[in-house]
């Protein structure tokens, strides 16, 4: 059951990222769940929106906090398609956040890159 819900939130998370990729953004995505439901979703939004703190992490909090109607996401958990940077990792602290799940590794990222921009297979 945990490995499904893991599973559903990482498609969506990735589907995030496919959202910033085709905006023009690199291909990061993030969602934010609580007792199994969405709660916020969010891709990488710097370049297309010209605000260089859109992070997929970041935006996903927001739009949690948002929904939530609260800056304290205790009880929440991060889906994220990449290691969350410095500034990321501190939004997740300051928010409260308890639990990350990462999926995607620099090479996984690397060679889905190649793939989608050169049709490389390496």
């Amino acid at each position: 059951m945990q490995n499904d819900l893991h599973q559903k939130c990482m498609a969506i998370a990735i589907e995030e990222a496919k959202k910033a990729k085709s905006n023009g953004d690199w291909p990061f995505g993030a969602i934010m769940t609580k007792n199994g439901e969405i709660v916020g979703k969010g891709h990488v939004k710097d370049k297309s929106g010209g605000d260089v703190t859109d992070h997929a992490e970041l935006v996903a909090i927001r739009d949690a906090c948002h929904n939530l109607k609260s800056n304290n996401l205790e009880g929440c958990t991060i889906y994220c398609t990449n290691e969350p940077c410095l500034m990321c990792a501190a939004g997740i602290f300051q928010a409260n956040i308890g639990k990350l799940s990462l999926e995607l590794r620099a090479m996984t990222f690397y060679v889905y890159y190649a793939q989608e921009n050169y049709g490389s297979k390496t």
